[in-house]
Formats: C-alpha cells, structure tokens, sequence
C-alpha cells in the first residue's frame, strides 16, 4: 500500500524541523578580534553552543533601532545600519507590537506595566547602563526596584526583558517577575546582555531550541537558572534576559553565526540592539 503524499510531506517537514540547520558559520572564525574594540567567540557550556561578543564601550556605540516595518530580520537591518554587531532585543506581539517596556531615541514606544526587568542607556561621554526593575503604581507613575533617581527620563534607550538575571554580581529570584515556570524551566536558546566589572559589555546568544521544537520533543539549549549559572561564570555583574527561541540571532560582520532551531530559519523581529564602530556611526 503506498504511503499518501502528504503524509511523507508531513514526515519530511518534522525531520527539518528537529535536524534542520538554517544558518552556517560562513567565514567566521572562532575567535575574532575586531580590532576596533569588539571582540567574537564561540563558548561552550553545559555541551551547548554560545556566540558572545565583547565590546569595549569607550570605542563603539550600542543603539537600539526599529525595523522600518513592524517586523524585519536582524541581519537586515545590521546591514542597513553598517552594524559590527547586532542581537535581537524585546519580546513582543504577533504584530510586533512591544510586549515589555521599549524607549527609542529618547521617545516611548511602550512604557513598562508590570514589573519587568530592563536595561537602558544612551551614548553620552559617559556612558552608562542602568539594570533594573520598572512597573507603574496605580496611579500610572514609574517604578524602579533598585534606583532612587528617575533615570529612564535621561537615558535615549530602554528595552524590556525578563527576567532580570544578575545584579550587582548576584542571581535575583526568578519568581518575582512571576514568569511562566516552563519559560524558566524548559532549554530553550536564549539571548541575553550584560556588563562586567570594567564597563564592557556583552552580548550572548545561546543556541538551541523553541517552544514548538520542544513540544515535539527535541529540547536543546539552557534553562533560565543554568544560562544565569554561566553568566555568572563570564564575570556579568549585571544582566538581562532579551527574547529566546527562535528570536535569538547574533550578527558579527553582517553574518548570521548562530543556528536556528529549525527550518524555519532567521526570525523576523520588531527592534534589535545594534553596535557601530564610532567611527562609521558618526
């Protein structure tokens, strides 16, 4: 009896979804020194895969942009915006709308809600990343966990995450943004940033799976508490947990280095962070 068309369609369709690589290390090596105050390597921990880039703050820009739709993939707009470097950034919705909290050159696009973990910025002389906690009070004001100044008034740049991994050298408690415990639970991939006791900054990206490529039974990747655990082990004194799954895309030198977790390939998102060389910035 001969097997239906769909069904051998169906068969072929699963087995690219859970052995399928979309993307390959095209010409990048391991170990990159960017000679520009960045650096690229690739880690190993727990026998899963993480591209980290390191960036000194004192020769690069770290901007967080928009897609000029509601959704385009990070490796188009890196291009487009002649980024060294580039990770995914905020969670959001089906439309792209911001699921957390999102400030783009000094404008809100969505002001925090309930209390979620964050990260802002901006690119003044000295520069400075503030980690922290917001949520509105019931009378709509913000509310920091951990600063006494408003300084999401003065910073160009906020993006929501969750959770809210590391401060000030120690792991927080990862019920207090009352996050869903398979979220938390489960390896996934996982994106994250993150600074160490000199001011540099980090952007890592483990590889791994989804929510659907777990749901059919192949989990790969780090769950919250070990991908915190390896943070820890990099020297983060603070970091912040962005968007995982299929969202988490690393770019160095306009090239995607991490593999996705299924077919389906690089994912379309609403905002990435970005980092230029000043001198092609300016």
């Amino acid at each position: 009896m001969s097997i239906p068309s769909y069904r051998i369609l169906f068969v072929y369709l699963l087995l690219a979804m859970l052995f399928g690589c979309s993307t390959v290390e095209k010409n990048i090596k391991k170990n990159v020194d960017g000679g520009n105050g960045f650096s690229y390597c690739i880690d190993y921990y727990l026998g899963q895969k993480i591209h980290v880039v390191l960036i000194n703050l004192r020769k690069n820009d770290v901007v967080l942009v928009k897609s000029r739709l509601s959704l385009e993939k990070p490796s188009k707009i890196a291009r487009r915006e002649n980024a060294i470097a580039a990770i995914n950034a905020g969670f959001f919705q089906k439309d792209g709308s911001p699921a957390g909290a999102l400030k783009i050159d000094n404008a809100w696009l969505k002001k925090p809600q309930i209390t979620r973990g964050v990260i802002g910025w901006n690119n003044m002389a000295e520069k400075q990343y503030y980690f922290d906690r917001l949520k509105r009070d019931h009378v709509g004001n913000i509310v920091s966990e951990f600063h006494n100044d408003n300084w999401w008034e003065k910073t160009s740049y906020v993006v929501g995450g969750a959770p809210l991994l590391i401060y000030n050298k120690k792991a927080l408690k990862l019920h207090d943004e009352k996050i869903l415990g398979s979220f938390l639970s489960k390896r996934y991939a996982r994106s994250a940033i993150c600074t160490d006791q000199s001011n540099n900054l980090m952007l890592i990206v483990v590889e791994g799976g989804d929510r659907l490529s777990s749901m059919l039974g192949f989990e790969k990747g780090l769950s919250i508490k070990e991908f915190t655990t390896y943070l820890q082990n990099k020297n983060c004194h603070y970091a912040l947990n962005l968007d995982g799954g299929r969202s988490s895309t690393m770019i160095v030198n306009n090239q995607v280095v991490n593999v996705h977790p299924h077919f389906l390939g690089e994912r379309k998102v609403p905002n990435v962070i970005l980092v230029k060389s000043k001198l092609i910035s300016k």
